[in-house]
């Protein structure tokens, strides 16, 4: 008995270094509970927490608490200084990763993540969160499936916002989709998830999700998602929905100015729109109509013959117009003018001529009005030109070919649009070579010398030629070009910094002042952080 209790106490027995490190760690966290950003500056806190922290570890080098903590301090003493100081960061990680091969779990792999995005490593942030989702399905444990839950959110989350900042939209669009599995009612997904689809013109898309954002607002406030329902519906014709969300969004937020001449704006459409349909109805009335289906070809002839017989005068509706019998209009009056001496015909081919309002509307019409358009005025250019708008990001074959109907029927009209545009049509299509877009974007230039965003566009494609071809020297000078166009364009000061630090002889310091240049247009910007993160890595 004696024997069994004194190996008890041995068990039990703490050694002279273990007790010393739980005495630090007691009073690193009664310091830490006991001071509020109120009480000591958050600065003299680092310090004081460091030196404790520094003390376990000179005592035991693997203890992983310390190692964890202290890797949180130096990353949190980044994220909170006014000026970015990377060694933080790389000392954080040194921590972190030590504290990971004493206990490898998912709180130290998200913090792993979050500092290997800071520091630009994004390919290692997402395997890293990508291991902690493993890692979570793991544990069958229902006391903490809820934190689990929780956790794997913000994961799929960040997994999502890196996805999007390398221009993979189709990924991120997957990982919110993944999150949504988890909670169908997340605000953050299914606005996120909407936006992306307005970026990429899929409206009709975009509509089901911000419907559903609305539906579930939380904590959040739906007034942005409204604005957006509305625009999309807007840019889909639908302008009683669109009116409705105005409104909507007006009983949220109250009336004001902008709001209200939004929906004004909205309803002279609608009220025009009425006009229009009310006189066309009016004149179908009177109207016999013909529709062939493609079994009826064949007997097309005969069948037009009965049908004008059967009537004193006839009008095809405009919808219901056969090419094919319109092209033998001639061929049938003469026929039955010889039978019917004395019969009235009339027979209206289509009306081919444009309306004069539709230069003042055409950029509100919907996919459908320009095909219904198209039916009755095959030649409409303004028809062509918004059907090349909306097909861009999504069908850029279908938005090349209606730019190019545009140019032939009227090679005056919009020529720099229609030029830069049917290059953003090759940058789109997968299919082509970049390569390609360049003369059209030339184009563009010379034909319309103020459509400046063709030719930075052109500056922007040569550069990234050259650059491939490993001619970087000729690519900073095509972008320095674009750059002088285009002076605040992010996208340009990013790719100059890093091409200079890409030069045979690097110029960290240019890279510098361009990068942050850019961080002070867009200090949102993660890219242009991550961009500065390599300047001072290297």
């Amino acid at each position: 008995m004696t024997s069994s209790l004194e190996e008890l106490a041995l068990q039990y027995k703490m050694t002279e270094k273990e007790s010393q490190i739980e005495l630090l760690h007691q009073s690193a966290d009664n310091f830490m509970c006991n001071t509020t950003a109120d009480t000591i500056d958050p600065q003299e806190k680092f310090t004081k927490c460091k030196e404790i922290y520094t003390q376990i570890i000179d005592i035991s080098s693997d203890d992983y608490l310390a190692n964890f903590n202290l890797g949180v301090l130096y990353f949190t003493n980044y994220k909170t200084s006014s000026i970015p100081d990377f060694d933080l960061l790389h000392t954080a990680l040194e921590y972190l990763q030590k504290a990971e091969k004493s206990d490898r779990n998912s709180s130290v792999l998200f913090n792993i993540a979050l500092v290997e995005t800071e520091l630009g490593n994004i390919e290692h942030a997402m395997k890293t969160y990508q291991e902690i989702l493993d890692l979570n399905q793991q544990y069958d444990d229902e006391c903490i499936q809820e934190d689990i839950k929780a956790q794997n959110q913000i994961i799929y989350n960040n997994l999502a916002l890196l996805a999007k900042n390398q221009d993979n939209m189709y990924q991120a669009i997957k990982y919110y989709k993944e999150g949504l599995m988890l909670d169908p009612k997340n605000f953050i997904f299914l606005y996120n998830i909407s936006l992306i689809f307005i970026k990429s013109g899929k409206y009709s898309q975009a509509i089901k999700f911000l419907n559903k954002a609305i539906l579930y607002p939380g904590e959040h406030k739906p007034n942005v998602a409204y604005k957006i329902l509305a625009e999309a519906y807007e840019k889909l014709g639908k302008y009683d929905e669109a009116l409705k969300t105005y409104r909507s969004l007006e009983t949220l937020e109250g009336s004001t100015k902008d709001l209200s001449q939004k929906i004004t704006r909205i309803e002279n459409i609608i009220l025009s729109d009425d006009k229009f349909s009310l006189s066309e109805n009016e004149e179908k009335k009177t109207c016999k109509s013909i529709k062939f289906k493609d079994h009826e070809k064949d007997s097309k002839f005969s069948k037009a013959l009965e049908a004008i017989c059967s009537t004193d005068t006839i009008k095809f509706s405009e919808e219901e117009k056969h090419k094919e019998l319109l092209s033998n209009i001639d061929e049938i009056k003469e026929k039955i003018l010889d039978n019917e001496s004395n019969m009235l015909i009339c027979i209206n081919p289509p009306d081919t001529s444009e309306k004069e309002s539709d230069s003042k509307h055409y950029e509100n019409w919907s996919q459908d009005k320009c095909n219904d358009i198209l039916i009755s005025q095959p030649k409409n250019k303004y028809a062509y030109f918004r059907l090349g708008c909306l097909n861009l990001a999504t069908n850029p074959i279908k938005a090349r070919a209606c730019l190019k109907e545009c140019q032939e029927i009227d090679p005056k009209f919009r020529p720099g649009d229609c030029a830069e545009l049917i290059a953003d049509s090759i940058i789109n299509d997968e299919k082509n070579e970049n390569s390609e877009a360049l003369p059209f974007y030339e184009q563009a230039g010379k034909t319309s010398p103020e459509k400046i965003s063709a030719l930075v566009k052109l500056h922007r494609l040569s550069a990234f030629q050259l650059a491939n071809d490993e001619k970087i020297t000729e690519a900073i000078e095509e972008l320095e070009k674009a750059r002088k166009l285009d002076p605040k364009n992010i996208y340009i000061l990013n790719r100059l910094g890093e091409m200079y630090m890409s030069i045979e002889t690097p110029d960290f310091n240019i890279a510098k002042e361009l990068i942050s240049k850019s961080i002070k247009l867009c200090p949102s910007s993660s890219e242009s952080y991550i961009s500065l993160g390599r300047i001072y890595r290297k």
